[in-house]
């Protein structure tokens, strides 16, 4: 086999396992909850390969992706499960952030009723 061929059988030797590996860490970090961390020490990479494998390969992102939102979605499930069971502090929590545009938002108003005016301030610059 001339030098060329043995470059290019090396080569898809190497995509092959690296595409073996990301699969194998797609099923790892599901298993592992989602840790990075622990995933990468597993396979025994390490943590910048699996960011350059999120840059560089859509299908790889979009799997990861899935197994992120699914978090989300099991975390949402568990919430809603504890305000069904009037937990106050899920309730609270759901409200401050679902419910801000129905006025459940702490903050600090900067205005009196109706919008008037409480105080004004003068800034000062002794540069000048």
């Amino acid at each position: 086999m001339d030098k060329k061929k043995g470059a290019e059988v090396s080569l898809k030797v190497r995509q092959e396992n690296r595409e073996k590996k990301k699969e194998e860490f797609i099923k790892i970090y599901s298993e592992k909850a989602n840790n990075i961390y622990l995933t990468c020490n597993a396979l025994g990479i390490e943590r910048a390969t699996f960011y350059n494998w999120l840059k560089e390969d859509n299908s790889f992102k979009e799997k990861i992706t899935a197994l992120e939102e699914g978090d989300i979605d099991t975390a949402e499930s568990a919430l809603k499960r504890q305000i069904r069971e009037g937990n106050i502090t899920a309730i609270i929590f759901y409200l401050k952030t679902k419910g801000k545009n129905r006025g459940y938002v702490e903050r600090q108003e900067l205005s009196g009723v109706n919008g008037q005016k409480l105080f004004e301030v003068n800034i000062i610059d002794n540069n000048e």
